[in-house]
């Protein structure tokens, strides 16, 4: 499980850091400088923003609990449950792993991404620059985070009527009481070769998350793509669990994978909590 131990706060090394421009202000002053029509009066020093509230980020591969693992990557071993560390240029910047567990006929992988988002505008603070990122970052997927739901220039139908694994369901991925349901004649009407996507926010986790699951259906098989993203201050998660299957008319259950990616957004969550 997450420790909450992970994180370390940025707020002293910011205090540290205005404290030191004010003897380096205060000894400019002592030395004479010039009086530019344009310079600010003197003994005044200009507003820093906030730091942002989080200066460090886990280690991504032992972020998720074992027994989590287990459930999300049926006949995985140990081997695989180590995970892969995602490369990135700079691992105080951003990080992540990537977790795979293949059997003869479904593939289950799991990745998360953790960044933490520093502005580089002297007037935009690190949390304020991650809200915006993050506003921007739902709206590709659909979602505003005033709590509706938007699909870019199309009609948004989150697929009322497919078929998973056999079974009929609703948008929600519960399921219905489709007379085909479980039987050969479900695949009489098979769902698009790329649904529309589910996409809302979701509350609880973190300080604003969001939602977005798509279904994309193959003469072979099909992929179910579930992510779920959340921002804590200046850090912006993203978890992604996808489940393919190479089984001609079945398909990753909804519900399943949905629950799935938000246990493990909320385990991140918990270790940036106050």
């Amino acid at each position: 499980m997450v420790g909450r131990t992970f994180v370390v706060r940025g707020a002293g090394a910011g205090l540290a850091a205005v404290a030191a421009c004010v003897a380096l202000v205060g000894c400019e002053a002592d030395l004479g400088g010039t009086d530019d029509a344009g310079s600010a009066p003197s003994g005044t020093v200009a507003e820093a923003v906030e730091p942002g509230e989080f200066s460090v980020l886990p280690e991504p591969c032992v972020a998720v609990d074992p027994e989590t693992l287990n459930r999300l990557l049926p006949g995985a071993d140990e081997e695989a449950h180590e995970g892969e560390p995602m490369a990135t240029f700079d691992t105080g910047r951003r990080v992540g792993c990537e977790w795979h567990g293949p059997t003869a006929s479904v593939t289950h992988r799991l990745a998360v991404d953790l960044e933490r988002v520093i502005s580089y505008d002297p007037e935009v603070s690190d949390d304020d620059q991650a809200r915006l990122d993050f506003e921007q970052l739902a709206a590709e997927s659909g979602v505003t985070l005033d709590g509706s739901t938007t699909e870019p220039g199309v009609e948004t139908d989150t697929g009322a009527g497919t078929t998973f694994m056999g079974e009929d369901v609703d948008a929600d991925g519960e399921g219905g009481d489709g007379a085909d349901s479980g039987g050969e004649g479900s695949q009489d009407t098979a769902p698009p070769s790329v649904s529309d996507p589910i996409s809302h926010p979701l509350d609880d986790i973190g300080h604003v998350a969001f939602l977005d699951d798509q279904l994309t259906s193959l003469n072979t098989g099909a992929s179910r793509e579930v992510v779920v993203a959340f921002r804590s201050a200046n850090v912006i998660v993203t978890v992604t669990y996808t489940v393919s299957t190479t089984v001609a008319g079945e398909f990753p259950d909804s519900t399943q994978l949905q629950e799935g990616a938000q246990d493990v957004a909320r385990q991140l969550a918990s270790g940036f909590e106050s």
